[in-house]
């Protein structure tokens, strides 16, 4: 019972000391390296895009309007540059092609065998859906989430997090002023849905055609 006790306690302390020195390491690089280096990239970015901005005497609502439309454009490139339209086309194919084959299967008389091949091919099927859901879901994160993230915490650093960046009359929606998040997410969608039919277009066309 002693030598039990023991071993347990010499785990317990182990794994303590385990999660401290993480704890400590993550505590290091987050101060040593991860916060310096978005503090100096929120300082770069204010001296290209928002002291630009003041020059030309912009209201903080065109400021976010114009970080906004920006993002949106960081997000139409990421999509590009991580492939996403592709992969889905592939796996869409893939997907075709395997329901296909099931169809052979029919042509199979003892209904034990079909069974499982129909089994196994139902299993590889939900597998490569499961792996394709996840891939998606982590690229629409860093896609979409983050650069949303990033763009609205730096706003909120450059006004000072501001409830309002715009006081609204008083109106039947009974909304008191304008906030960043509001601003910044109406734009964002509006530009994202409009480069996205833009970008459509040539394609329509030279279909059309």
């Amino acid at each position: 019972m002693n030598q039990h006790n023991v071993t347990f306690k010499f785990g317990v302390d182990t794994m303590e000391k385990t999660i401290e020195l993480v704890s400590s390491f993550l505590d290091q690089l987050y101060f040593s390296f991860i916060n310096p280096f978005f503090y100096f990239l929120g300082q770069g970015l204010e001296y290209l895009i928002i002291k630009p901005l003041d020059f030309f005497h912009f209201q903080p609502v065109s400021k976010i309007i114009v970080v906004a439309i920006l993002t949106a454009l960081l997000s139409l490139f990421l999509r590009r540059l991580f492939k996403v339209d592709k992969k889905e086309r592939n796996f869409k194919k893939i997907f075709t092609e395997k329901k296909k084959k099931q169809q052979d299967f029919s042509l199979i008389t003892d209904w034990k065998s079909k069974e499982a091949f129909y089994r196994a091919s139902d299993n590889d099927i939900d597998e490569d859906f499961n792996t394709y859901l996840a891939g998606r879901y982590a690229s629409y994160v860093a896609v979409y989430m983050l650069p949303i993230f990033l763009a609205m915490h730096w706003l909120g650093i450059i006004f000072n997090e501001a409830r309002f960046v715009m006081d609204l009359p008083a109106n039947a929606f009974g909304l008191e002023g304008l906030s960043i998040s509001l601003v910044f997410l109406t734009t964002y969608l509006t530009a994202l849905i409009t480069f996205y039919f833009v970008s459509k277009i040539p394609k329509n066309k030279a279909a059309y055609n």
